[in-house]
């Protein structure tokens, strides 16, 4: 299922957050819903725009949206920084923690402004203030092995590559490890009996990710 809220952090959902039915596969007219959602959010909120703190406002005012077993994906669209006051970036990823037990089960997929890509050249680097490049949501992709993607550029082709990455993660049994293995050393036990890895042909039965960081079993 799925939710969709703004960047300002005073407006309420647009969709799928509320009392209402939920916007999933079996919701009517489901893809017509979410696009009247999104020309309802337009483009005249606040001007200080924020990511972390109205996702921890709407997940604390409808808790009952997250299901404990699910994963719970973020894609935000901004061209801004992110300008929350009330969850600096370490208590933001702590929350997610303890919401959801692992930050593994949080993808994140970022379609972000940032002048290197969406402005004209930059002189000095340290000095851009509108960067993607050493900006809070980078250090937010990067601690969560989160994917990037500039919103100035035609991303028709990256919304199918965050379906089937999402798909990847949802219809296959994964578990997601908490520290990068040496892969070598990785050993699966189930019932007391070792469980070979490898591709099926060879007689395995689940591979290592290094996008995911999981063991994924086929």
């Amino acid at each position: 299922k799925m939710g969709l809220i703004s960047t300002s952090v005073k407006e309420d959902p647009y969709v799928g957050f509320t009392n209402e039915p939920e916007l999933n596969h079996n919701t009517l007219n489901g893809v017509e819903k979410f696009q009247n959602a999104v020309s309802k959010l337009g483009i005249n909120g606040d001007a200080v725009e924020k990511a972390f703190d109205p996702i921890m406002k709407v997940i604390k005012k409808y808790p009952n949206f997250l299901r404990e077993d699910a994963l719970f994906p973020l894609i935000i669209v901004t061209d801004e920084n992110e300008q929350s006051i009330d969850y600096s970036l370490d208590a933001f990823l702590e929350e997610l923690k303890r919401i959801k037990g692992s930050i593994a089960r949080v993808p994140v997929y970022g379609i972000l402004g940032g002048q290197e890509y969406c402005g004209p050249p930059i002189k000095d680097p340290r000095s851009c203030l509108l960067c993607f490049h050493g900006s809070k949501y980078e250090a937010f992709l990067m601690k969560t092995s989160g994917k990037h993607y500039p919103i100035c550029q035609d991303f028709g082709e990256k919304l199918v590559e965050i379906g089937q990455d999402l798909v990847k993660r949802l219809n296959k049994l994964t578990v997601y490890l908490q520290a990068i293995p040496e892969v070598s050393s990785i050993q699966i036990y189930y019932e007391g009996k070792l469980v070979p890895g490898g591709p099926s042909s060879s007689g395995g039965y689940w591979l290592y990710d290094t996008q995911l960081n999981s063991v994924v079993f086929h």
